[in-house]
């Protein structure tokens, strides 16, 4: 019972952790920041934000392996949704840069709304098996 209490605050934390940076700071630092911060931001905050959520969505796995009853299903979607924060602070963001500095505006909109769905998908991903744990209990 407490690897599920622990699992589901891990879920929560990771979903609250997208909310966040789909609605604030992804748009700050695209956005609103001036061009010679923007580098500095991605660096220091979205960097290690998608690190933060691959960390989060790996214990989640360990946790959902521990958890008999839970289909495995739930447990590939949340390896996929941890291989995905993975790709995206390993290749998503330094092109994101490149494109930003070449000022290749056509390829960073379609980098920039990869981004989104991609974590659209995440969150949608942890959002399911949030509320599957939440009906088992």
């Amino acid at each position: 019972m407490i690897a599920t209490t622990v699992l589901l605050l891990v879920l929560g934390i990771l979903l609250g952790s997208n909310v966040l940076a789909a609605l604030l700071l992804m748009p700050a630092a695209f956005r609103l920041l001036p061009e010679r911060s923007v580098h500095a931001f991605v660096t220091r905050v979205i960097s290690p934000y998608y690190l933060y959520c691959a960390a989060l969505s790996g214990a989640a796995l360990a946790l959902l392996f521990s958890q008999l009853a839970v289909p495995n299903v739930m447990r590939m979607v949340i390896a996929l949704c941890c291989v995905g924060y993975v790709l995206a602070w390993r290749e998503l963001l330094p092109r994101l840069m490149q494109y930003r500095e070449r000022g290749d505006e056509p390829a960073l909109r379609r980098l920039e709304r990869a981004g989104q769905i991609l974590n659209t998908a995440q969150m949608a991903v942890v959002s399911a098996v949030f509320i599957a744990l939440l009906r088992a209990l």
